[in-house]
């Protein structure tokens, strides 16, 4: 039920979280604007490193909206 719900969830958003790994701690997330002026993104994410290939959770100091995709 939880993965449904999940699924559900980031088809709705627009985006796919997909787990790296087997330690909870590395995604790829990825989204696909539903606007033409924005295109597509594909962010890797790490959680315990608090770090984000987009650079504004380094940058800000906060989770981007790429992690808040992951620690939602």
């Amino acid at each position: 039920v939880v993965e449904r719900l999940q699924n559900s969830w980031d088809t709705s958003a627009g985006y796919t979280v997909i787990e790296l790994g087997n330690d909870g701690n590395s995604f790829s997330v990825s989204w696909q604007s539903k606007k033409a002026v924005k295109s597509s993104c594909r962010c890797m994410v790490n959680i315990v490193k608090r770090k984000c290939t987009c650079g504004k959770w380094q940058e800000h100091g906060i989770p981007c909206v790429d992690a808040d995709r992951i620690l939602v």
